[in-house]
Parts: structure tokens; sequence; C-alpha cells
């Protein structure tokens, strides 16, 4: 299960690792990754997931 609990914030990213900071009240992140292509097309179904 995915939960949302703040605002969204996307970024484009080229390499292939990034650095997200866990919420400090809770120590949760949840993120979404899309492959956009260089027609600028995103994935139909992004991956998602939570760590705790």
């Amino acid at each position: 299960m995915l939960t949302l609990t703040g605002q969204t914030e996307l970024e484009l990213v080229e390499t292939d690792t990034v650095t997200v900071p866990a919420d400090q009240a809770t120590g949760e992140v949840c993120i979404e990754v899309s492959i956009v292509r260089a027609d600028r097309r995103a994935s139909a179904d992004p991956a998602q997931g939570c760590v705790a």
C-alpha cells in the first residue's frame, strides 16, 4: 500500500541514483519512479514504494 502524506515534488533526474530525505515526523518516505523518454512520453505504470 502506498500512502501519500504531503505535497508531491516532481524532479527530473538524469542519474541512476537519488537520495530522498525521510519525513521528519514519521521517518517515512515514498517515491514514484517513471521513465521519461526523449520525446517526453512517461511510463504508463510508474514504480512506487515506501520505506519507514
